[in-house]
């Protein structure tokens, strides 16, 4: 109520909560963009919105990265054990007059 300033990160800030600020000058959210926060009512209030827009941009960045070459290390196992067993069927295959590579069995979940 007699805030001057509101630090929020996921808290919906709403109508109902910024009509009660009888003292605020800003509302800032540390994280990106301002979905939680009803903008307008800010502004009808004459309460200043912002936000940190590089928030948890490295830690969202190394997590991605750290996805990609998993996704890629199990890719290239599932080529190595398929080309194992493709060069140790190959032989029967031919025999049976099969061609191509079967992944049944072969994938990881």
């Amino acid at each position: 109520k007699n805030a001057d300033a509101v630090l929020v990160n996921l808290f919906p800030m709403m109508k109902e909560i910024i009509d009660k600020l009888e003292n605020c000058k800003i509302i800032s959210r540390y994280g990106v963009g301002y979905d939680n926060v009803d903008v307008e009512a800010a502004a009808q209030r004459g309460i200043w919105v912002s936000n940190v827009p590089d928030y948890s941009m490295e830690d969202v960045s190394d997590q991605i990265v750290g996805k990609v070459i998993r996704q890629r290390n199990r890719e290239t196992a599932i080529q190595s054990k398929t080309s194992r067993k493709r060069s140790t069927d190959r032989a029967s295959q031919a025999a049976n007059g099969a061609a191509g590579l079967y992944l049944s069995g072969q994938t990881h979940r």
